[in-house]
């Protein structure tokens, strides 16, 4: 890994590795992307605006093949959970919230797909408390 290329960024929250060793993280509001290739991580680059806006994104979660993340995105009062496939061309959709379900008035973060991909987890304060939350997947569909 070049010195430092990774941790020139601070605040890191929640990562996500997909099969081909590329990092998915956030650092200070906006998620990026450090491609692994030949053992070594690149610098980091911030995903684009289909991704990150002018708003607070966090906690995200790639699938193994890169072809979906899930993300928490906040306006400031509360986040909730944002989801993202790629185009034919390879490019980000713009993310769109997950609906009913799984998205509520209290904070919605931290996904994660199970690895059988049947079961969405994520963490939720409603209750009070932050607690682990689990939906069928089937929900996600190809946004």
């Amino acid at each position: 890994m070049p010195s430092g290329a990774l941790n020139d960024l601070d605040l890191h929250w929640q990562f996500s590795v997909a099969a081909n060793g590329n990092i998915y993280f956030a650092s200070n509001g906006n998620i990026y992307v450090s491609a692994f290739s030949k053992g070594m991580y690149a610098t980091p680059v911030k995903l684009d605006t289909a991704i990150n806006t002018s708003l607070s994104e966090c906690t995200p979660w790639v699938s193994p093949d890169e072809q979906m993340l899930i993300f928490a995105r906040s306006n400031g009062d509360k986040p909730d959970l944002f989801i993202s496939h790629r185009d034919a061309a390879g490019k980000w959709k713009k993310a769109v919230a997950l609906g009913h379900g799984v998205n509520t008035e209290h904070h919605e973060m931290c996904p994660r797909i199970s690895p059988d991909g049947k079961y969405l987890f994520f963490l939720s304060s409603r209750g009070g408390l932050f607690s682990a939350y689990w939906v069928d997947a089937g929900i996600l569909g190809n946004s």
